[in-house]
Order: C-alpha cells, then sequence, then structure tokens
C-alpha cells in the first residue's frame, strides 16, 4: 500500500466509482458526486493499530458513518456497508465533462459526456428542439 504517513489524506483525493456507478470526488476532507454542487459528506482518515482506516460522515444527520480500508495498493476502498469505491487513475474519461470557455478564455461551466438518454412515459428518447421538444404541439406549430 501507498505510504501517507505525511498527509493521510492523500491516498482518498480524486475520483472514485461506486459499486452502484455512481463517480464521487474526494477533495481535502469533502465529498460529493460529480457533477453535484452539494456536499454529500465529509471523510477522515487515521492509522489505527498501524492500519489506514478511512471514516465517511454523511451530510444528512439521519445517517451513521462508516469506515473503510483501503484493498489492491490504494486502488479501492472497502467499506464497513459492503460498498466499494474503485478510484479512477488519470486519464480515464469515465463521468468526465468538457471545459466551456468564454471568448475571452474564462471558464464558465462543463458540457457532461454522460450516456444517459432522457425517456418518456413510453419509453421513448426525448429529443428537444430550439422551439421545445420535437413532436410537442409548440415545435409543431413552428
Amino acid at each position: 500500500m501507498a505510504e501517507f504517513d505525511d498527509d493521510l489524506l492523500e491516498g482518498v483525493q480524486g475520483r472514485w466509482q461506486t459499486a452502484e456507478g455512481d463517480f464521487v470526488v474526494v477533495e481535502a476532507d469533502q465529498v460529493w458526486f460529480l457533477g453535484d454542487t452539494a456536499i454529500y459528506g465529509n471523510i477522515s482518515v487515521e492509522k489505527v493499530e498501524g492500519r489506514v482506516v478511512v471514516t465517511f460522515t454523511p451530510t444528512e444527520s439521519k445517517d451513521e458513518a462508516t469506515t473503510g480500508s483501503f484493498s489492491d495498493g490504494d486502488k479501492s476502498l472497502i467499506w464497513a456497508d459492503g460498498d466499494v469505491w474503485k478510484k479512477l487513475q488519470p486519464g480515464e474519461n469515465a463521468g468526465t465533462a468538457t471545459a466551456v470557455t468564454s471568448g475571452k478564455g474564462h471558464q464558465i461551466g462543463r458540457l457532461s459526456h454522460s450516456c444517459t438518454v432522457e425517456l418518456d412515459e413510453e419509453g421513448q428518447e426525448r429529443r428537444w428542439t430550439k422551439n421545445g421538444q420535437l413532436g410537442s404541439r409548440q415545435d409543431m406549430n413552428s
């Protein structure tokens, strides 16, 4: 396992994929879902009897903290509740987005590369035009 003696939080920094396929970001001691601005929880790391123990505390007070430990070096986190987070390595593009810049070169947002498609009640793909949803009354009147 990688040594994190100088800063135990160093080993948990970055992007992770949960067992359910969600993407989480750990920066400093904060955790959030990729693309979401709300903080999902806080994370702490300490050595207990020579072993690195990671503790995740959700921001929702009704949820309890859970502990975990590294597996496969520092590439996986196995949580006491059964969840497993796999660390995304630099260059892996799962859940990434492209920066959008203004004419002056300032970053003003990000475009998601997600592969999700919005479906209507019949399971058909929803398509949008500049006038509204394709096939809607507003679109048919243009």
